[in-house]
């Protein structure tokens, strides 16, 4: 695999409950990056897709099951400002952030002040209204 980037923040891990899932699923690891990619957001999917596959990640299976390994692109961004992309395979930023607390607690924890290019509200607003 290539490298990706620099890692230039990380969120602490959080345990929490699993949502759209059986109470009974255990609990899930969650975090956040930030990272300084190398690669455009398609390319970097491509890349994030084939990593989960070899950590074991089974994507015969629908998207709420338990599994190892789950990562997303939530933001991305270039010199010039925020992107939006809309595509098949890429949403971004992405489509539930803003509803799973799950992902806006660690990402508060490392871009509190970032904001939603669409919804036009910082990640500390979003936790706060989650």
């Amino acid at each position: 695999m290539c490298s990706i980037g620099d890692v230039t923040a990380v969120a602490p891990v959080l345990e929490t409950e699993p949502v759209g899932m059986e109470p009974n699923s255990g609990l899930f690891l969650n975090t956040a990056a930030q990272v300084i990619a190398q690669l455009q957001p398609h390319e970097l999917l491509k890349q994030i897709k084939a990593y989960e596959q070899r950590m074991g990640r089974d994507i015969s299976h629908s998207h709420y099951q338990p599994r190892v390994i789950d990562v997303d692109i939530l933001a991305a961004e270039t010199k010039a400002g925020p992107m939006i992309i809309q595509s098949d395979s890429l949403v971004v930023p992405h489509p539930r952030m803003a509803q799973r607390r799950f992902v806006l607690e660690p990402l508060a924890r490392i871009a509190p002040d970032w904001l939603h290019p669409v919804l036009q509200k910082t990640v500390r607003r979003l936790l706060e209204e989650c």
